[in-house]
């Protein structure tokens, strides 16, 4: 699975001819939601989101004809094949389902969260951002030991509502909790973003990254729980 951070993108799989040899012969597919040729189309309206949290697709896919984008980009065939797009796909995560994000999806800009079901062809927003000071921008995500989805903040500007950049969680309730935040930043900027979160095999640490200026990798210790 795939996702393509454009504000055109779509959300891609490969499908292998033979499942032992994930990298040989096979097929591109980009996700199709009847009906939704764009997941963002709304956010200009100004009227809110046009999908309640929980609200479920039946999905389906379609192929891309030249994965290799000799003469088109592979998002261009997906559209024109009737695949729906994503504003910003960035994050994913494998439990429970695909989990991605669309960083600056939604009607307010700020995000949205999704997660694909194969065991059902179905595709859930469980999220979309509507207060960017709880939440802003869900970029690299990572499901907890503990059940609850974790998200790394990627936010391109300050605003009043959002000042700094942070790792927020998702219960599966729906509710946020901060569990980090980077108290670097700048009179115009929310600062370094984190990246590429994950867990130790036993689950007890938390390894993070910091981009630039800071260049760290940070190993955060619990006690985690939810």
């Amino acid at each position: 699975y795939m996702t393509e951070d454009r504000s055109d993108g779509c959300f891609y799989r490969f499908v292998p001819e033979d499942p032992a040899v994930p990298m040989g012969p096979g097929k591109l597919q980009a996700l199709r939601v009847p009906g939704v040729p764009d997941t963002n189309a709304h956010a200009a309206s100004g009227a809110g989101p046009a999908w309640a949290d929980g609200h479920t697709w039946s999905v389906d896919w379609v192929d891309i004809e030249d994965p290799d984008a000799q003469q088109e980009s592979c998002r261009v065939q997906a559209a024109r094949a009737g695949a729906t797009g994503f504003c910003r796909g960035e994050g994913l995560s494998l439990g429970k389902g695909v989990w991605f994000s669309a960083s600056t999806g939604g009607s307010a800009g700020g995000g949205q969260v999704f997660r694909y079901d194969p065991s059902r062809a179905s595709l859930t927003l469980e999220l979309e951002v509507t207060d960017r000071s709880v939440l802003s921008c869900p970029d690299n995500l990572c499901l907890t030991p503990w059940g609850d989805l974790l998200m790394c903040e990627d936010n391109y500007q300050r605003t009043e509502q959002v000042t700094h950049q942070h790792i927020r969680v998702m219960r599966p309730d729906g509710g946020i909790y901060n569990l980090a935040r980077n108290p670097m930043n700048q009179p115009d900027d929310a600062g370094p973003e984190f990246t590429g979160a994950c867990f130790s095999p036993d689950g007890q640490v938390l390894f993070v990254n910091v981009q630039t200026p800071q260049h760290m990798t940070l190993a955060i210790r619990g006690p985690w729980g939810g």
